[in-house]
């Protein structure tokens, strides 16, 4: 095996291991996340698991380490931290329908994105729009681990911005669904 070989191979472990370590953190996050003694430790593993994200997919990019098996896990890990984070909203007593649009959209498309057309997923990643939707996600379940120890907003901010949350993702999810109709369509009839 050459060094590069080697190298590529190292990194594809790395990185494969990064991303099944998103998982196990979000895990624990929402295990420990709603025992008072363990907030902090919770907010140490979300942040973990939210930053473990840009750098498995930076990782494997840089090194020309993307597999189907690493792309399969990334995609598990992203959909269960966004799924996590809702789920810990209602937890925390937000409403249940604005998060349960989000966990429908993170759901379906993991669904839709295991099919294939073509050797092609029925709905593809589209990276830019994604970010637009997970990360508000992912920062109001951080500011809400912190409530009302750091951030003491008034609970109606809360329940504003999940509904808020909701309708994006609702939308987001429409937008996918109407440009990659055709696909779908095509896809019930084969």
């Amino acid at each position: 095996m050459s060094s590069l070989a080697r190298k590529q191979k190292i990194f594809l472990i790395l990185v494969q291991a990064i991303t099944i370590t998103r998982a196990i953190a979000a895990l624990l996050f929402v295990s420990l996340a709603l025992t008072p003694q363990c907030v902090g430790l919770a907010t140490y593993l979300f942040l973990y698991a939210c930053l473990s994200d840009l750098l498995d997919g930076f990782l494997a990019r840089q090194t020309t380490c993307e597999t189907e098996t690493g792309g399969v896990l990334d995609l598990f890990s992203d959909k269960y931290l966004t799924i996590i984070s809702a789920s810990y909203a209602i937890a925390r007593g937000l409403p249940t329908f604005p998060c349960g649009l989000i966990i429908l959209r993170e759901i379906f498309l993991v669904t839709m994105r295991t099919m294939q057309v073509d050797q092609k997923p029925l709905l593809p990643p589209q990276r830019i729009l994604g970010t637009f939707t997970v990360i508000p996600i992912w920062a109001a379940t951080f500011v809400l681990l912190e409530y009302p120890r750091k951030f003491n907003f008034p609970w109606l901010f809360f329940e504003s911005y999940y509904w808020f949350l909701g309708g994006l993702n609702f939308l987001n999810l429409a937008y996918k669904i109407k440009t990659h109709w055709k696909l779908i369509v095509r896809s019930l009839k084969t």
